[in-house]
């Protein structure tokens, strides 16, 4: 197996599964290198996982690793607390998952599979050889999107793929027992397949990647799942006329309280293209430098504040001016307006020299807009010079 991604990645299977025409499309896109600070977040507890495993369950500590680490935890301002009570929380789970494996068991972290499915493999946080079962563990740290293990299909292709990849050291594996952990969300799900179905389900998938791979017009097939990630989610047409099909055959001026109900039904998936559609335009304008013909960016109003590191020198002040020591000392959990409201025309003159505003995120707005237009180099040249 190359290092380089798979084609067919199990982590995107929802998509391809779903929507052979995507694998394609998508490889057209300049690869783009960007992650989220959600996901380096996740990307962080997952190495605090693994390293706390080998340690506790497998007796080979990293000291230096698990140092390093902490120092990044801290650097980049995650919750170390919580993070670390979910890392434990995921290492205790580990352990009752051996015991229920049975003596012998034998627990392989961060384990490479191939699914034997053309172009597919990936790496399962943990895979737990028993005599006669298979269990496999994935870590899901983000606490934005529920994840549920019962037919997930990456969870599946982890499963096939540890049946497949570490054969010589199952004896007679009867079933495949998935669990999706989501300690954020409060959340531990559990799948179980018998290994000959799963394999079963596997081979069902072949003539999918046939078509996504080699077909000359490969399906789409738009739905909430495969375009959740989609990176062409924004500019799909196919996306588009399923987010928006609607033909009601009843009264031409107004919609019927059955056709009310049907569009509420329909209205997240709606919500979420039309996001999607914001996003990929704004990329387009302000990463891309492409003109979007009637709209600009601009630098959005920046939201007043007063800095943390001030907050008790502004009590202070606030007491010194004669207000009431115990009415100041809740401003900090209060909101600017509620505080120029309690201050009324004395605001600026109490508090004004700790209040900061920040130029605010980049905006996509109609031409109309009043605003000078800003663009990413620009700002990129601005932020050299700041830090010089």
């Amino acid at each position: 197996m190359p290092d380089e991604h798979a084609r067919l990645s199990p982590s995107s299977s929802d998509r391809w599964i779903s929507c052979p025409a995507s694998v394609r499309l998508i490889e057209k896109l300049p690869r783009d290198n960007r992650t989220s600070v959600y996901a380096e977040e996740g990307t962080t507890a997952h190495a605090m996982a693994e390293l706390k495993a080998r340690s506790v369950l497998l007796g080979k500590p990293d000291m230096k690793a698990m140092m390093a680490l902490n120092r990044k935890v801290q650097s980049a301002g995650y919750d170390a607390d919580e993070m670390n009570i979910h890392t434990d929380g995921y290492v205790d789970l580990l352990r009752d998952l051996l015991a229920e494996a049975g003596p012998g068991a034998v627990l392989l972290l961060e384990q490479r599979v191939n699914t034997g499915v053309q172009l597919c493999w990936g790496t399962a946080d943990t895979a737990i050889v028993g005599a006669s079962k298979l269990i496999i563990v994935d870590l899901k740290y983000g606490q934005g999107v529920p994840v549920d293990a019962y037919e997930n299909p990456q969870l599946m292709l982890y499963g096939v793929g540890a049946l497949e990849t570490i054969a010589d050291l199952l004896v007679e594996v009867d079933e495949v027992v998935m669990i999706v952990y989501q300690p954020r969300l409060n959340s531990t799900s559990r799948f179980t397949m018998r290994a000959d179905d799963l394999r079963a389900w596997r081979d069902s998938l072949l003539p999918i990647v046939e078509e996504a791979l080699h077909a000359p017009s490969p399906a789409f097939g738009p739905s909430d799942k495969a375009c959740r990630w989609c990176p062409l989610a924004g500019e799909c047409r196919a996306r588009m006329e399923w987010a928006t099909a609607h033909d009601f055959a009843s009264d031409p001026d107004l919609l019927t309280v059955q056709e009310l109900a049907e569009i509420l039904k329909d209205l997240k998936g709606i919500r979420t293209w039309a996001d999607s559609v914001h996003e990929t335009a704004m990329r387009k304008a302000y990463v891309e430098g492409e003109v979007i013909p009637g709209w600009k960016v601009v630098r959005a109003a920046g939201r007043r504040s007063i800095p943390a590191a001030e907050h008790v020198h502004a009590i202070q002040t606030a007491i010194d001016k004669g207000y009431n020591a115990e009415e100041v000392a809740t401003f900090k959990l209060k909101a600017l307006g509620e505080l120029e409201k309690a201050l009324g025309k004395n605001f600026q003159d109490v508090l004004g020299s700790f209040i900061v505003k920040p130029d605010g995120a980049p905006s996509l707005v109609p031409e109309s807009d009043k605003r000078p237009p800003i663009d990413r180099t620009a700002d990129a040249a601005a932020d050299f010079q700041a830090d010089v």
